[in-house]
């Protein structure tokens, strides 16, 4: 049987699939970097996915808001510049500077 520990979260193992390859902690939660299917997943004491990325293709995209954020892209040609508002796992500059190397992205 599991414990839980003193800030009220399952042992790691037990919350997630996978892996463990970092963890810490700070004043809010739990940081943590897992290994699943190819994918690395970062987590703040959750079982939900802040940010993942596939270890063979790192500039694809891998959850499903990420890519709902580049649907625009559908309508348009070529981006010549984006202003991408927080960094998060890097996901999103990754896959612009993979399909489009010449846009200027400012972070």
């Amino acid at each position: 049987m599991f414990k839980i520990n003193k800030d009220g979260f399952l042992p790691t193992i037990r919350r997630y699939n996978g892996k463990l390859v970092f963890q810490c902690s700070d004043d809010f939660s739990e940081i943590e970097v897992v290994d699943y299917a190819g994918d690395r997943s970062l987590h703040f004491g959750s079982p939900e996915k802040q940010s993942a990325m596939n270890m063979k293709k790192p500039y694809m995209l891998v959850l499903s808001y990420t890519k709902a954020m580049m649907a625009g892209l559908l309508f348009m040609g070529s981006p010549r510049s984006v202003l991408n508002l927080g960094l998060g796992g890097g996901s999103l500059p990754k896959f612009l500077l993979h399909h489009f190397p010449d846009c200027k992205i400012d972070i």
